[in-house]
């Protein structure tokens, strides 16, 4: 497994940049993906993924426009100051400073994962009341992964519900709670994009019994627990003891509990 905290060029090809107000994992080539971000959500073939950090107190009517926009002007400005081309875009408030990744698995059946995360808006899905009216949204995780495999539709659903169970289990070993004092099983506003590179026989399944699976899920919760334990550090509002080194976060889980002040 390999872990680690700093853009640059990753495995699989890709690269991560960093620059002002944004964070741009890119991919070698136009890879076929499924999003739920808010900008090139849905499925489609998609160039990489970007992260845009938006205010504590962001609130807009059309979240997927904002990003577009943002995009045009320059905020959060594509390598080469390119703006076109299918991309999936995340809006977060987290410090982008914070992200982490994870890559594993055997040759020819490579995994990456790359996360930034919050936990200020902890929450469990159907236990977790919404509010009486959208206000700003402090905690996000964002989730990009590649799986070096070719996936079909049906496929990439798979991975998707694997990238989010390892999600749930990340929360419960680093021990979120919500408000409430509930587990938490992550955000309420959490989005993700997982890709497939395309090589070898396409498959239909990517789920905890297949070995892109297995790899998969190891390499988000990692990705995840690091990326959790890295915001820890750089918000007051969550306190964490316990490891924080990308090589002991997985043996020694961060204890945090999150208080209002979110991130």
């Amino acid at each position: 497994m390999e872990r680690g905290e700093r853009p640059g060029a990753l495995p699989l090809g890709c690269a991560l940049e960093a620059g002002d107000g944004r964070l741009t994992l890119r991919f070698p080539a136009p890879w076929r993906a499924l999003a739920s971000t808010v900008l090139g959500g849905g499925y489609g073939r998609r160039r990489g993924a970007v992260w845009l950090r938006v205010p504590l107190d962001y609130a807009v009517s059309d979240a997927g426009a904002d990003a577009r926009a943002r995009l045009r002007a320059g905020v959060g400005c594509l390598p080469g100051g390119q703006t076109g081309g299918p991309w999936a875009a995340f809006l977060t408030a987290v410090d982008l400073r914070g992200v982490a990744w994870c890559a594993g698995g055997p040759d020819g059946r490579r995994v990456l994962a790359v996360a930034t995360a919050g936990a200020g808006n902890a929450s469990t899905a159907g236990l977790t009341v919404p509010p009486a009216a959208e206000g700003p949204s402090a905690g996000t995780v964002c989730v990009a992964a590649v799986v070096e495999t070719s996936l079909s539709a049906a496929g990439l659903a798979n991975a998707f519900q694997t990238l989010t169970e390892a999600r749930v289990r990340a929360f419960l070993d680093v021990g979120v709670r919500t408000r409430d004092g509930a587990p938490a099983f992550g955000t309420s506003t959490d989005a993700a994009v997982v890709a497939s590179v395309g090589v070898g026989r396409q498959t239909h399944y990517a789920g905890s019994a297949t070995q892109i699976g297995y790899w998969l899920a190891r390499c988000v919760h990692d990705a995840v627990l690091l990326a959790l334990a890295r915001n820890a550090r750089r918000c007051r509002g969550i306190r964490g003891t316990g490891g924080g080194d990308a090589a002991g976060i997985s043996a020694h889980p961060l204890r945090v509990s999150v208080s209002p002040c979110g991130g």
